[in-house]
């Protein structure tokens, strides 16, 4: 049997992908987005929690955070 922290990933992927949904001009994670397709699953969530934490401190506030 293998366990997964499917937390700590999470957290990671926040960690990796917010920098790249934050900058100005989209940046294309997947072959779809580029075509103007289907986006990556979690870009709206991930983008919503970037808009609310931009006046708090961004990605540093939110890596303060208790977890």
């Amino acid at each position: 049997m293998v366990g997964v922290p499917l937390q700590e990933v999470s957290e990671k992927w926040q960690r990796y992908y917010w920098p790249l949904l934050e900058a100005e001009k989209v940046i294309p994670q997947i072959n779809a987005e580029a075509a103007g397709g289907k986006p990556i699953a979690f870009r709206r969530e991930l983008t919503q929690l970037i808009r609310h934490f931009r006046r708090q401190g961004g990605l540093t506030a939110f890596a303060k955070l208790p977890r």
